[in-house]
């Protein structure tokens, strides 16, 4: 029998195909079409492992339509033998994993999840993405212990969110020499080694974003870069955050409660503030070679200790009772060129 015509295209064609499926559990499946389709597939240059995911037509009438995604408790399953066989020696563009939702996530190790960090950090992986929902599993976390991020030198981009089931440990001597993209929600970290990630061993590092928890209570963090030109961050369990960052534009803060902030951007352009800091036993201090004209200033509560602290701002969102709008614009020296209100 002749072979068909899309056999019959070359590998990058055929990988091209198989990538509009968006799921690298469909693509294996295509393995059993024929023997020139058995390794197509592991050598795809982006993997996606979407635990949500409908795979493939599992909603279709057909009898001939692909079979559902496994249960969430075989699920890691499925990505450890994808891994496994998959060939490719050269660069992975691409490495997505999203586990099950919170409901269905089964509890899981942490050397497990550390087996895929590595296969990231050998293939070189451009671009790595991890969901980690929260488990409903008492005890998870204290039981998974720590997980460690292996140096990716080709990464480029890094988002890790981690239920809150680990501490994330980092090499010291690793250099994560092309990352300029990369965020960390929901883990806890040594204080230690989340400065030295963001300020040496990320020297290009231009967009941040960290939801974390520092290991030891009343930890005091230094974040320096010269590179970073976006940051936005919570970080809890610390008594004082220090940001100096010449390049950063924009800066995005959740709440501080009772932390001192020290804050340095001579080009800050655009600030968000999630809260009120005169609601907490806040410190918040802003360097005198910080920018005191904002494009943009985003806050959902009125601060008598935040706004004072800046001559003119282009744009103004106000998230507060339309009764507290007169009160603000009268008593502040502040030049506003527009203002939004968004009522709550």
């Amino acid at each position: 029998m002749d072979m068909d015509c899309i056999s019959g295209l070359p590998d990058e064609l055929l990988h091209d195909i198989l990538l509009r499926l968006e799921s690298t559990r469909a693509a294996a499946r295509t393995s059993v079409l024929s023997r020139r389709w058995r390794h197509v597939w592991a050598n795809l240059p982006e993997l996606v492992f979407d635990g949500d995911g409908t795979d493939d037509d599992s909603d279709s009438d057909d009898e001939d339509s692909a079979p559902p995604p496994p249960p969430a408790a075989s699920f890691p399953d499925s990505i450890d033998n994808a891994l496994r066989a998959y060939s490719a020696s050269t660069i992975v563009e691409s490495l997505d994993i999203s586990l099950p939702s919170a409901s269905g996530c089964p509890a899981i190790p942490a050397r497990r999840v550390g087996s895929w960090l590595r296969f990231a950090s050998r293939h070189q992986v451009r671009r790595l993405y991890l969901d980690v929902p929260s488990s409903d599993t008492p005890g998870t976390c204290q039981e998974a212990g720590a997980l460690e991020l292996p140096t990716i030198d080709r990464a480029q981009y890094i988002s890790l969110s981690l239920g809150d089931r680990w501490q994330l440990r980092i090499r010291p001597a690793g250099v994560f020499a092309d990352l300029t993209d990369l965020t960390i929600r929901e883990a806890t970290m040594e204080g230690h080694e989340l400065e030295a990630l963001v300020s040496s061993q990320c020297p290009r590092l231009s967009d941040l974003r960290l939801r974390v928890t520092l290991v030891a209570d009343e930890s005091d963090i230094s974040l320096r870069s010269d590179s970073l030109q976006t940051l936005s961050f919570c970080v809890d369990n610390t008594s004082r955050i220090e940001i100096v960052a010449p390049r950063m534009e924009k800066l995005s803060v959740y709440q501080f409660y009772d932390s001192e902030a020290r804050i340095s951007g001579p080009k800050l352009a655009e600030l968000v503030w999630d809260g009120n800091p005169d609601a907490f036993d806040s410190d918040i201090q802003f360097d005198d070679d910080t920018s005191r004209h904002l494009r943009v200033l985003d806050v959902n509560e009125i601060s008598s200790t935040l706004m004072p602290r800046f001559s003119k701002v282009d744009e103004l969102t106000l998230g507060i009772d339309i009764s507290e709008v007169c009160s603000v614009i009268s008593t502040t020296n502040l030049i506003f060129i527009r203002v939004n209100i968004i009522f709550i």
